[in-house]
């Protein structure tokens, strides 16, 4: 029996990026609504939770949002601070390619695939030769989807 594939939009993009788009709340939520689940980026500033990829740029409450099905890279170390003791599915990187998120999911950025992990954006450079992954975190998630 084959095993069921996670499906992982980055940062809300279901068919490429969008910029201007990308870690807003209504562009993430059209994500989850198209039935995968979401990466997004979260910051904390003062007390505020909010989204952005280089830079905070949004307000977000992510109590609006199933946490089962977000993956949450932490922007900053208050960030990471909160989603670990609010529960949330998250991990902190900088430049490694394979990365642990708290729930013990290995994420295989730059076209390092390892057996069994979560392939991060494999239209950068990863070269998929067989189905010896858990998921796919993709711009592009909906030509991945089965």
């Amino acid at each position: 029996m084959q095993e069921q594939k996670i499906y992982i939009s980055n940062r809300g993009n279901l068919g490429g990026k969008d910029p201007d788009e990308e870690n807003k709340p209504d562009y993430l939520e059209r994500a989850l609504e198209a039935g995968v689940c979401v990466k997004t980026d979260v910051w904390v500033i003062k007390d505020k939770t909010v989204t952005g990829t280089d830079h905070p740029s949004t307000g977000i409450n992510l109590n609006l949002f199933d946490k089962e099905k977000l993956l949450i890279q932490a922007r900053n170390p208050t960030a990471l601070l909160l989603l670990l003791k609010e529960g949330y599915h998250c991990f902190w990187r900088e430049s490694d390619n394979l990365i642990m998120t708290n729930r013990n999911f290995v994420l295989s950025y730059a076209g390092s695939i390892f057996p069994k992990s979560i392939i991060m954006l494999p239209e950068e450079n990863a070269i998929i030769t067989n189905g010896d992954y858990m998921g796919i975190c993709s711009d592009f998630i909906s030509g991945w989807v089965e």
